[in-house]
């Protein structure tokens, strides 16, 4: 097993172990906070891929992977609703892994100086922010 597959692996034990107890929602929180950034990567990861196959189906421009290109702003490399899209898509696969809905596109992020949509980057920190946030809430 190369290294790559090895923290979906454990991913995946996690959330199979967790839903045969019938915790998901409070063991997957535990597990996200301990690998936070790690684990919101591959959530986004995993979204992008998702979004991606829908993209496909409608001829629409993809997401790059590359999470270094610009997706809102000067030089982005998608339209808007692509970006839509993608957002509503990581809130939702959010709310299904943790359990409680998780709004991204609010005021805050809005009025942040450096966009958290700006890159997969960007919006994996802002990911680690707002979940971090929710666990002290």
């Amino acid at each position: 097993m190369s290294d790559a597959e090895q923290p979906t692996l454990a991913f995946a034990t996690a959330f199979t172990e967790s839903h045969a107890r019938g915790q998901h929602s409070r063991d997957f929180a535990g597990y996200l906070m301990e690998n936070t950034r790690d684990r919101l990567a591959e959530l986004v990861h995993r979204t992008v891929g998702e979004v991606n196959e829908e993209l496909e189906l409608d001829g629409s421009m993809k997401i790059s992977s590359d999470t270094k290109a610009v997706l809102y702003g000067s030089g982005a490399t998608i339209d808007s609703m692509t970006l839509v899209s993608l957002v509503v898509a990581v809130e939702d696969s959010l709310r299904r892994e943790l359990g409680s809905p998780v709004t991204l596109a609010d005021e805050k992020a809005m009025s942040m100086k450096r966009s958290p949509f700006s890159t997969l980057d960007s919006l994996i920190d802002y990911l680690v922010v707002v979940v971090e946030e929710a666990k002290t809430a």
